[in-house]
């Protein structure tokens, strides 16, 4: 008598072999073998014998390749390894070939259909489908996920799969490989919880790789590729300690100056706590290394307020100019070395606020331009990396609200305050490039990892971008106008500008292409500042119109998204 005998083979491949072998029960011997593999979306037949692959018709009461066909045709979408099945023995099968016409009678006490399948499913749970309509993005330093989970299947009126519940879990090197293979974050037991909102993960610098596995209440997972996803964060945000600030006034530092020293730890100086204040100014100067650690340095002799900033070859930051207590504006020269130590330097040439300061590529520090006592500025001070000072020519212009940056070259760009560009070689050179495409003050300027120096904002969203020979070029424009916005360059060297009216982000590629990156700053008003630290992450910090959050210092990491 031909009877079937089955067995289930794995396949590394995610496919799903089940073996069907027609033998004689009194001989041994086997007639015919077949193999039905299940591959999601497509089920076929394959056999060493052409009867294997015979269209039987199915006789009530008796298991036939229709009724498997259907099971499997039930399952499609599942591609979860399953245990090994054991041989299943006394299932009988019409053989098309011994007869002309199916028999009436059981011949040969086969298995039922639906008892088969019951037995079959009680002994080796299937896993559940796959969740459905799979989303990531990202909303500040978090990702956000969402997905339909499964419905419960069945056959024949019997539950195959029954949903419980979706573990998620991530990896940051490769996708998770089965359910305990990575860092569980989630498990939710709600179906569709998450399918409108979002599970909120928090993350950081790089690519995450989810698993999002449901599972049933026999505990099988469905590990398949349909439930993974992964997320690039090619920014985030970490916050530091808060900027210092007298404790009688609020907690706000506006229009302060940041730097990096020679130990790659950025400095913030000075600031304006409250315009309307009887001492608007601040000495606080807060240092921030590398680890983001928080240190409070000797306060600055004076108090001050839209002054400028930059360090020397030696690593000392100078702070220098500026606004005072309601006052004119002041001309003092303080200088940090990176071991912290405050001295004061020979005072400007002329007490000034809203001037601009950068180092050349000796690594002196010029200060060029200002206003102060009603008139504007064209002088051009330099302090040498041991502190002595000098002067170079003058700028073309007498001006204020300009900014300063180097370029690949080590020369020393003065723009805005109107429309003109003065160049600074570290020979001293000086020459005038094409001005501005359009006449703004308070701009801000930063190098990219080309040497191409950045112009940005005032009163404005132009972008005007100088290459190391001169020339220039106007990008695509930023998000909104800024004003008095802050810029520095991040580790892969884009261009970020922060504050200026908005909390939005922009970044700008070595190449000039402009994103909006997904992060945001505490507070978005005018006065911003920001430096690069000797990680190449950017910590920014301070802006105007929000006294609640403008103490706040945000860290800014990328890599290269």
């Amino acid at each position: 008598m031909d009877t079937w005998n089955s067995r289930q083979f794995i396949d590394s491949s995610a496919r799903h072999p089940v073996r069907f072998s027609l033998y004689d029960t009194e001989t041994g011997e086997i007639k015919s073998v077949c193999d039905l593999i299940f591959i999601p979306g497509e089920i076929y037949s394959a056999g060493t014998n052409a009867k294997c692959r015979g269209h039987w018709q199915p006789i009530e009461g008796y298991l036939h390749s229709i009724y498997v066909s259907n099971l499997f045709e039930s399952l499609k979408g599942i591609d979860a390894k399953l245990d090994d099945y054991a041989p299943i023995s006394g299932a009988s099968f019409y053989n098309p070939a011994a007869s002309a016409s199916p028999p009436t009678t059981n011949i040969g006490g086969g298995l039922a259909t639906t008892a088969f399948v019951r037995s079959f499913v009680s002994q080796y749970p299937f896993p559940p489908k796959s969740v459905k309509n799979l989303s990531a993005s990202v909303s500040g330093d978090s990702f956000n996920l969402k997905w339909n989970d499964p419905a419960d299947f069945s056959f024949d009126q019997m539950s195959l799969a029954v949903w419980k519940g979706t573990r998620v879990l991530y990896r940051n090197d490769r996708y998770p490989q089965n359910e305990s293979d990575g860092t569980i974050v989630a498990n939710s037991t709600t179906r569709n919880r998450y399918s409108s909102t979002a599970l909120n993960i928090p993350g950081g610098e790089g690519t995450y790789y989810f698993g999002i596995y449901p599972y049933t209440d026999k505990g099988q997972f469905n590990i398949n590729s349909a439930n993974r996803i992964s997320s690039y964060l090619p920014y985030f945000k970490k916050a530091l300690p808060d900027l210092t600030y007298a404790p009688y006034t609020s907690p706000s530092r506006a229009y302060m100056c940041a730097a990096t020293d020679g130990n790659g730890s950025v400095l913030f100086g000075g600031g304006l706590r409250d315009a309307s204040a009887i001492v608007p100014g601040t000495v606080e100067v807060d240092r921030y290394s590398v680890d983001g650690v928080k240190t409070n340095l000797d306060s600055m002799q004076t108090p001050r307020y839209s002054f400028a900033a930059a360090t020397t070859g030696s690593g000392s930051v100078l702070f220098g100019g500026g606004w005072g207590n309601g006052s004119p504006a002041i001309n003092s020269v303080e200088s940090y070395s990176a071991s912290g130590a405050r001295s004061t330097l020979s005072p400007l040439t002329n007490a000034a606020g809203s001037l601009a300061a950068a180092a050349d590529g000796s690594g002196n520090v010029l200060f060029g331009g200002g206003y102060g006592n009603g008139s504007s500025f064209a002088t051009v001070d330099l302090y040498t990396r041991d502190g002595a000072k000098g002067t170079r020519a003058n700028l073309s212009v007498a001006r204020s609200g300009l900014c300063a940056a180097t370029d690949g070259n080590g020369s020393v760009l003065f723009g805005g305050g109107g429309s003109v560009v003065d160049k600074y070689t570290k020979d001293g050179a000086k020459s005038t490039l094409s001005p501005l495409s359009v006449s703004r003050s308070g701009v801000a300027a930063a190098a990219d990892g080309s040497g191409n120096v950045l112009f940005g904002g005032g009163n404005s969203a132009v972008v005007d971008r100088y290459s190391v020979s001169g020339e220039r070029v106007t990008l695509s424009p930023m998000y909104t106008s800024r004003t008095s916005a802050a810029a520095a360059i991040d580790k892969q060297g884009n261009v970020l500008f922060f504050g200026g009216g908005t909390q939005y982000i922009d970044r700008y590629t070595p190449d000039g292409a402009r994103t909006v990156i997904n992060l945001v700053m505490y507070s978005g008003g005018a006065g911003a500042s920001a430096s690069t630290d000797g990680n190449g992450n950017i910590i920014a910090a301070g802006t105007a119109g929000d006294t609640g959050t403008s103490s706040r210092v945000n860290q800014y990491f990328s890599n290269g998204g």
